[in-house]
């Protein structure tokens, strides 16, 4: 169970890396295709980093804390898959670059909340023993995500399949939303949130799952 938690818990880094890495194959293709001048082609590469930095500076300070200590790691992790999941269908059905833009963003956003959750939850999660190998795996799986995404350019390239490239990342954005809900919550939340019963069953779980 541990280490489901951690492949799950984990595929949030693989998607930040993917979508960053993504755009490294699409850029031309959707230039050309929307006639892009040189100042959106600028907005839209900066529009996931800027969004990735608003959400993990004040999504992930100010309101995703907030989120984690009254809904818990889980649904938090969970709405950051939703985002994943919004943006990647909304860069690859855009009709306009500002969709196309708006869509970076949001999936800039999911990056800052994952960005902040997701490392917590597995540390928290994780059996003392293993907790520093299951935040490693978070950190492994962003380059790992860079690689598939230059794998899939690669492929899709010489095809000017831009928005497969952007939809590509929906399938382990569903793959968080849904997933995540079916891991164990944190015991040191339920903790938190005086749910101290339920943290020892959750604890017992997670040991006895492996």
């Amino acid at each position: 169970m541990a280490w489901l938690v951690a492949v799950i818990g984990s595929v949030a880094g693989f998607l930040f890396g993917y979508d960053e890495g993504i755009i490294a194959g699409s850029l031309d293709l959707v230039k050309n295709h929307f006639s892009l001048s040189h100042t959106h082609v600028g907005i839209m590469t900066s529009a996931l980093p800027f969004g990735a930095l608003f959400g993990s500076m004040f999504i992930g300070a100010l309101i995703a804390s907030r989120f984690v200590k009254y809904l818990g790691r889980r649904t938090t992790l969970s709405f950051s898959g939703a985002f994943f999941l919004l943006g990647a269908l909304g860069a690859a059905f855009a009709t306009t670059e500002l969709i196309l833009i708006t869509s970076r963003f949001i999936l800039g956003l999911a990056i800052g909340i994952a960005a902040v959750t997701t490392p917590l939850y597995l540390a928290e999660t994780a059996p003392v023993k293993l907790r520093g190998a299951m935040v490693a795996i978070y950190q492994l799986a962003i380059t790992i995500g860079i690689v598939c995404a230059y794998a899939v350019n690669y492929l899709l390239i010489e095809q000017q399949a831009w928005r497969v490239m952007f939809a590509s990342s929906a399938i382990p954005a569903l793959i968080l939303m849904v997933g995540i809900l079916f891991l164990p919550e944190s015991p040191r939340w339920l903790c938190c949130v005086g749910l101290g019963f339920n943290r020892l069953v959750q604890l017992l779980y997670i040991k006895e799952a492996g």
